[in-house]
């Protein structure tokens, strides 16, 4: 599925550099086609939409819908390609203000509308899949762009008592700047249903409830009738508990809806009180002035005389003096009177990543938020996709950079929810709410073992027998760092298009005086969670009494922690959440404290993978270890044992010392190999760590085979890339491979495997195992077992496949194969073939098989699903002037590229399994085992258009599931008659033409070509 994308609009000047989702550097090192989002700089400013327009004396008109204000300085939402567009809304019997009235228009906003066609509004019963049987379908002739675009239907559709669907659709003509985000939306931070359904005929092509992500689409209807309400509304059916000391009061925070055509200036409402109603109270409102305007208003409270919890209902009884003519009037909620205040610490959580240009803007301001607050608030990084992501629990739902303050309020994490207050304002603000509970961490410990034990003390101030209340918890750390693209964080706020923009802000100068990609150290970054999605089931009993103080135990394993760089600058937060409204009581954040026993000198390994060497000689032994001591590592201690001895312990120096706690990485340990070839068990033991005593009580041991054989073989690597036409970012994997191809002509055999969509051209069912097990596209596996980008291989930016290739043809490998030339017989199209494989091992049981794949260059086809989709053109043309390959991408592929495709792979025999019986389980040194077989492409279409056929042979080793070695042949024919090129002058005319399969015809068709000629000769020709 191609990546659904989300920008800003408002200015076509920053809209690749201002909007929701990442652009600049989304692809470099991405494995698959999800792309992530950023929010825009600023959250839009709202126009209030129009009033109701009077049609006559008896029938009013008013435009309905969830989308509010202008089309204007709304954001976008796309795929990035030319393809048909289908947005709609919902409309249920919920809806009252529809309820016996018509609709007599459509309106809609999109961007880019000068590059579509095809646009239609209807209306249908259920969300459909074409323009058949709609029981509304209007052509619009003319589309504003980023307006409104208003289409008066030619007759009124009456409004059904059940729910419906009102949408637009349009064709994109072509892909470009202006048409990468059509459909316009404003996301409102609220999770309205029915406000968003999106699906496209390619990149999404089923219907997608998007509203809850993205907020309502600019899309709305004109309702037409007698019977709106004119002074209606709705309130929300419940409020978030209120609390005061006792006496005192207190306001309940009511979210009003206004569902009539009158602006709203005030309301009247009762209260009830365990079935004891106040007198009809009456309060002004603003912020109500149009339909489905919305506004929280505070109601004043007064608490009991005793702590508790005790339900109050408020009832909006009138509207603007007149009986509220809306049902939704009652809110339920509940008022908590505490017995006494205590100490409160905010927490705020932060949504960010390295890769995200915006997210500047949030680092500073959690840094403001501490200078302003300090120990009154808990700041916390949540990182995704990049080095310090983590399982948290839970992700933004607003884009990135956004924040949680006490998960109450999703907002920007610099301006907060009013830029004059910022995030710190807001941070404040939210430390005047009582809390029902104070909690006090005692301080963490890092015990031997590896873990972080704490206890929290909650003590409770009031009585509730049905409470619900519950821990999570957080290790954060301060001072993380890194080498590399992606541990630099991407920055935006210097780019010149921008810069101007962001100069009156003091705070984000280090940003706007910055560079495109800033070295960091990492603050506040949690590298560790448990319970976070809403806190741990039954952390908290039920029943809390007031005054009563529980202790929870916690424990967080710091042990093989990915994020983990240093024991020192550790901290645990201790959340309490209340359950019912997901929001966050309190919390409190401590040091951690490494204990006494803690290990100086501990060292851990993993077993090492299968290594080829040759019999007697001395190789090097990579090893995953890890330091879960205090102490660097300069020097370890180690003892090998093979076929029963153990040799002497043995000292190796290191030249970089391993400082980081927990992360595996590879050391090579020098190891002798056995004097005969063949499979020998081998463990290394690490006795010591700096010339002391190990202090592991496990995983000192690593184990693993080393292959002794009599001489190495050469090695050609084999890469199997997945890509596909539908995939925007599989044209850098086509770069990859034509470069590979280029620069690795002997020693690699190269495979593009296409598929991720049924309706793919080059899609062969042999690969589906294969395609199943795919992450994402564009990817590559390399012999089978090491999954790279296919042109970044394992690095985070620029050509690095070529590294991996190189480093796995280092390997040495047990047996040679030598596929001898495929040849193709005419008269029963079908290719034969004979591979030999010459082993340099003994094995008695030994588990090799061969598998076959059979690839083609030249492939082209006529229609979209031929051409493939480039992402490339569009977001990098001028990025990468100094590297050939994909500067070809970028600056001379169109979005929908017409493209000869190459290294296909078109036909498998034991793809991912192995042939049967293609090998003897017992297997020599220095014996040749051979293997015949073919491939029929008798009905292979595929076949059939290449220009070049080629045989790749796989040595598997079924056991590893790896691939040992590989060869390749060209296809020859096995005709004696010369083959020409069609373009090779020939004094003999043609007589008659016959497909590879014998079946003759009347004009030369794309793939091979049997030509009878004149003078009695029979010519094969290859037609492009």
């Amino acid at each position: 599925m191609a990546a659904l994308l989300l920008a800003g609009v408002a200015s076509a000047q920053v809209l690749n550099l201002s909007g929701n989702r990442v652009l600049k550097n989304f692809p470099r090192g991405q494995r698959t086609e999800m792309m992530r989002y950023e929010q825009s700089p600023r959250f839009a400013r709202y126009n209030a939409p129009s009033a109701p327009v009077a049609a006559d004396d008896e029938t009013e008109q008013m435009w309905w819908g969830y989308f509010e204000g202008e089309v204007a300085n709304s954001i976008g939402f796309g795929s990035g390609v030319a393809e048909t567009f289908w947005a709609a809304i919902g409309i249920t019997n919920k809806q009252t203000l529809a309820q016996g009235n018509s609709i007599s228009a459509i309106r809609f906003g999109v961007a880019g509308a000068a590059y579509m066609k095809n646009v239609h509004v209807w209306i249908a019963e259920s969300l459909p899949n074409s323009l058949d049987g709609l029981a509304v379908d209007v052509p619009v002739a003319s589309v504003n762009d980023q307006a409104w675009t208003e289409v008066k239907l030619p007759t009124p559709y009456t409004v059904p008592s059940k729910t419906f669907y009102v949408g637009y659709t349009f064709e994109i003509t072509e892909a470009n700047d202006a048409t990468h985000y059509p459909v316009l939306l404003r996301y409102n931070g609220a999770n309205i249903d029915n406000s968003f359904w999106v699906r496209t005929s390619e990149s999404m092509s089923s219907w997608d409830d998007s509203y809850k992500q993205y907020g309502p689409v600019a899309l709305q209807v004109q309702l037409e009738g007698n019977n709106f309400p004119k002074n209606s509304v709705a309130v929300g059916s419940t409020f978030n508990d209120v609390f005061a000391l006792p006496g005192g009061t207190a306001e309940a925070q009511l979210t009003l809806t206004n569902l009539g055509t009158n602006p709203v200036t005030s309301i009247d409402y009762i209260i009830d009180e365990a079935n004891s109603y106040s007198d009809e109270l009456h309060l002004e409102v603003s912020g109500l002035d149009y339909l489905n305007a919305q506004a929280v208003v505070r109601i004043p409270m007064t608490a009991d005389k005793t702590s508790g919890r005790t339900p109050r209902t408020v009832t909006i009884t009138q509207v603007n003096g007149q009986d509220n003519g809306n049902e939704e009037a009652v809110s339920d909620g509940y008022f908590v009177t505490l017995s006494r205040a205590v100490k409160r610490r905010t927490v705020i959580e932060e949504f960010t990543g390295t890769w995200c240009g915006w997210c500047p803007r949030g680092i500073t301001g959690l840094e403001k938020v501490n200078e302003q607050l300090g120990d009154r608030a808990i700041t916390i990084a949540v990182h995704s996709d990049d080095p310090m992501a983590i399982d948290y629990g839970v992700s933004s739902g607003a884009g990135y950079p956004s924040a949680y303050v006490d998960r109450a309020t999703v907002c920007d994490p610099y301006f907060g929810v009013d830029e004059s207050k910022g995030l710190w304002g807001l941070a404040e603000e939210m430390n005047q709410v009582l809390a029902e509970a104070s909690v006090d961490l005692e301080a963490p410990v890092l015990n031997k073992s590896g873990n972080i034990t704490f206890k929290t003390d909650v003590c409770f101030n009031y009585t509730n027998a049905k409470s619900t209340y519950a821990l999570g918890y957080v290790i954060v750390a301060d001072g993380l760092t890194g080498t590399g693209r992606k541990w630099a964080q991407a920055n935006y706020y210097c780019n010149p298009q921008v810069k101007d923009e962001w100069t009156d802000y003091a705070d984000l100068a280090q940003w706007v005086n910055g560079q495109d990609y800033m070295p960091m150290t990492y603050d506040h970054v949690a590298i560790a969670a448990k319970g976070m999605d809403g806190g741990i089931e039954k952390s908290i009993k039920a029943s809390i009494k007031d005054g009563d103080t529980i202790t929870v135990s916690g424990t967080i394993a710091l042990v093989e922690n990915p994020v983990l760089q240093s024991l020192d600058n550790l901290k645990v937060v201790s959340v309490l959440f209340n359950t019912t409204t997901g929001t966050i009581v309190n919390a409190d954040i401590q040091p951690v404290t490494v204990a006494s026993d803690f290990a100086v000198n501990k060292m851990q390994a993993k077993a090492f993978e299968t290594l080829g060497t040759i019999k007697g000689e001395v190789t090097q032994v990579p090893v995953p270890v890890a330091n879960f001591g205090r102490a660097g590592i300069h020097s370890i201690d180690y003892s090998v044992r093979a076929n029963g001895a153990v040799s002497d312990t043995m000292r190796l120096e290191l030249k970089k010392p391993i400082t980081t706690l927990g992360i595996y990485e590879d050391v090579n340990f020098p190891v002798t190999a056995p004097a005969e070839s063949g499979v020998v068990s081998h463990t290394i033991n690490i006795v010591a760590v700096n010339g002391e005593k190990n202090e592991a009580t496990t995983g000192k041991i690593s184990t693993g085979s080393i292959l002794a054989m009599a001489k190495a073989s050469k090695r050609r690597t084999a890469v199997e890339e997945f890509t596909g036409t539908w995939c925007m970012w599989c044209p850098r994997g086509l770069a990859g491979l034509k470069r590979a191809r280029a620069e690795y002509p002997d020693d690699a055999v190269l495979m593009s495997i296409h598929g991720g969509s049924t309706s793919e051209p080059m899609l062969v069912s042999a690969f589906n195992t294969l395609l199943n097990s795919v992450g994402g596209f564009p990817s590559a596996n390399v012999n089978r077992y090491r999954s790279v980008d296919p042109y970044m291989g394992e690095g985070d930016d620029g050509w690095g496949l070529g590294a991996v290739i190189e480093d796995e043809n280092s390997k040495m490998v047990e047996a040679a194969v030598n596929l001898q030339q495929p040849v193709l017989d005419e008269t029963t199209s079908t290719i034969n073939f004979t591979t030999d494989v010459t082993f340099q091992i003994n094995r008695k049981s030994a588990p090799y098989l061969l598998s076959y794949v059979l690839v083609a260059d030249g492939l082209h086809g006529e229609g979209d699903d031929w051409k493939q989709v480039n992402a490339y053109a569009a977001y990098y043309a001028g990025s990468y002037e100094d590297d050939p390959y994909m500067n070809e991408v970028c600056n001379i592929w169109d979005v929908y590229a017409d493209v000869t495709f190459n290294d296909v792979a078109i036909a498998g025999l034991g793809v991912g399994t192995g042939v049967t019986g293609s090998l003897k389980t017992t297997v020599e040194e220095g014996q040749t085992q051979s293997h015949t077989s073919k491939f029929s492409i008798k009905s292979n279409k595929l076949a059939q258009m290449a220009a070049e056929l080629r045989v790749i042979a796989l040595l598997y080793d079924k056991t590893r599931k790896v691939i040992i070695n590989a060869d390749e042949k060209k296809v020859v024919s096995s005709s004696d008659t010369p083959v020409r090129d069609v373009n090779t002058a020939i004094d003999a005319t043609p007589l008659q033409r016959y497909g590879i399969d014998g079946t003759q015809r009347s004009h030369a068709t794309r793939g091979i070509n049997l030509i009878r000629m004149s003078d009695g000769s029979v010519r094969k020709v290859m037609t492009r």
